[in-house]
């Protein structure tokens, strides 16, 4: 299944699209950097450049988006070295909307560039996307689940106790199973539910998904701040 059930429709787009996901693995992200600084005082425009903030060494990839009818050819590959090089970067990514033409693929082979369409970008990246997007959900339900200790702590009128548990039996519906990591091998598309538990709409489209989904429990935190009046986040 893939992140972004959508072809990009433009260079532009496409470039977005990529940094975008990069984005939501809170990576340090650079879309469209304009006069680079290489070694030797060069620049180079960049498309997207990317750090791997939480890696401890730092990995950095730079990425060229080519949203052409032809295919790419091995004069892009052998750039895109030079350039990976000189910025002291760990890999580099061309992500075309076409394929590759075949002595570009045999000019990456045994060295640090990929090669990668639009679909297989989100195929490489899905489970590391995905992982990330779980471990963001918990960090929103674990604030929400906590509240039943905040409230036997402290003396809240009795209304708004039943109030709170209210939503949070509401949110138990919606947020069912959302934190469990057999989402990564869900082939059926994700579901958003009511109240009831009920669906309410199907998802074929991962990051609209989460998109929906972080909406949603963030409008429940604010709900609840309201009524017990503390921050939470």
């Amino acid at each position: 299944m893939m992140l972004v059930k959508k072809e990009p429709v433009s260079w532009r787009d496409l470039q977005k699209c990529v940094a975008e996901i990069f984005e939501d693995m809170n990576y340090q992200v650079l879309e469209d950097a304009k006069s680079f600084e290489l070694r030797g005082g060069d620049t180079v425009d960049l498309d997207v450049w990317v750090m791997d903030k939480e890696s401890p060494s730092k990995f950095i990839y730079i990425i060229e988006c080519k949203y052409w009818k032809k295919k790419v050819n091995k004069e892009k590959v052998h750039a895109l070295r030079t350039v990976v090089s000189d910025a002291g970067a760990s890999i580099g990514y061309i992500i075309s909307k076409s394929e590759f033409q075949e002595g570009a693929l045999e000019a990456a082979k045994q060295t640090n560039i990929r090669l990668l369409t639009w679909d297989e970008f989100q195929m490489t990246f899905e489970n590391q996307w995905v992982k990330k997007m779980l471990t963001r959900s918990k960090e929103k339900v674990d604030i929400i689940t906590s509240i039943p200790d905040l409230l036997a702590k402290r003396s809240f009128d009795e209304n708004i106790t039943i109030n709170v548990l209210k939503l949070i039996a509401e949110l138990s519906n919606i947020a069912h199973g959302y934190t469990h990591e057999d989402f990564l091998y869900k082939k059926n598309p994700f579901n958003t539910y009511n109240k009831d538990g009920s669906i309410k709409q199907k998802h074929d489209n991962r990051k609209k998904f989460f998109e929906d989904y972080f909406k949603q429990l963030d409008e429940y935190i604010k709900k609840l701040e309201k009524l017990i009046g503390i921050k939470l986040t």
